[in-house]
């Protein structure tokens, strides 16, 4: 049973936490609105919006800031100008004097092959990692799945599971063995 569940333990334990962290939201909306399953189902999917959609934002924008980062440096590194100062013929100060040498290093047919180089491979990387996250796709969308269906029965008829919890633990008996060695 354990190989079956385990590539949902963090699914699981995400529910869970979940779960405890807002269980007090669906006590106050079920106050509100006398169905505990339509509490559950309103706060099941208020934290998707709130958690993944915001997620999905922060990709996309890093994905297309990624990608303008890549097209810049690649760029400057080209042209070898890096720190985008214009300097006329005349001026001395020592930012034009240390624009003037990156062109000059940069101009080097040598470090111009290692530096296509590493764009290359910082390329290839990018894409590989891109194409990773691509084929993990349904794996995410598998987990965040079994995360709000989990959430929604916590939520639902989460009084009833620790209820059944405590009855399958011997704790309590325990707990009340240990009191009467004590009082006696």
């Amino acid at each position: 049973a354990y190989f079956i569940v385990r590539p949902f333990v963090t699914a699981v334990l995400a529910s869970f936490i979940l779960a405890y962290a807002f269980y007090p939201l669906v006590n106050w909306l079920n106050k509100r609105i006398p169905s505990r399953g339509w509490c559950a189902a309103i706060v099941s999917h208020l934290l998707v919006l709130v958690l993944v959609v915001p997620i999905v934002f922060l990709i996309d924008d890093a994905a297309s800031e990624a990608r303008f980062l890549y097209l810049t440096a690649k760029q400057k590194i080209t042209t070898g100008n890096l720190l985008s100062i214009d300097c006329t013929t005349d001026s001395t100060s020592a930012l034009c004097g240390l624009s003037e040498t990156t062109k000059g290093f940069l101009g080097s047919p040598d470090v111009n092959i290692y530096l296509q180089d590493a764009i290359g491979k910082g390329t290839s990387f990018v894409i590989t990692k891109t194409s990773d996250i691509l084929l993990g796709l349904p794996v995410i969308i598998l987990q965040v799945a079994v995360t709000v269906f989990l959430l929604f029965y916590l939520f639902k008829d989460g009084p009833m599971f620790i209820a059944a919890i405590k009855r399958l633990l011997p704790l309590t008996k325990l707990i009340e063995t240990k009191r009467k060695v004590v009082h006696r």
